[in-house]
């Protein structure tokens, strides 16, 4: 079967390397090892301390905004937030429509258990 595979290719056979690819991988190998890289982008802004300066300046500008300018949907009631509520104007059944009740204890599915409610005051533990 090796016969025929050689008629079929002709002779043909993978080139040898060049005899100076061993000498030349194994400096380029060594060079690389020695050269000392740059940093690149992500590096130098993880070590960068103007990049922590700034980050932290706007973290607290955030809080300080957060804590200090007022939030004008607050103040104007669930009509200011909802658009469709405040278009509905007069027509009530629209306008409760599109207000959502808030979240409590008395709507179905939402039964609040008192911690000591699974105990009878009569009964002993034994």
């Amino acid at each position: 079967m090796n016969d025929r595979n050689e008629a079929l290719s002709g002779g043909i056979h993978p080139p040898t390397p060049p005899p100076e690819l061993r000498a030349r991988a194994l400096s380029a190998a060594r060079r690389a090892v020695n050269r000392t890289d740059e940093p690149d982008v992500w590096t130098r802004i993880w070590n960068s301390r103007p990049a922590h300066f700034a980050w932290a300046a706007s973290v607290a500008g955030l809080i300080f905004a957060h804590l200090v300018v007022p939030n004008p949907v607050a103040g104007n009631g669930p009509d200011a937030a909802l658009p469709l509520a405040a278009a509905a104007g007069a027509d009530s059944e629209l306008a409760e429509i599109a207000a959502l009740p808030r979240l409590s204890s008395k709507l179905p599915g939402f039964e609040v258990v008192p911690p000591n409610a699974g105990s009878r005051p009569n009964e002993t533990p034994e």
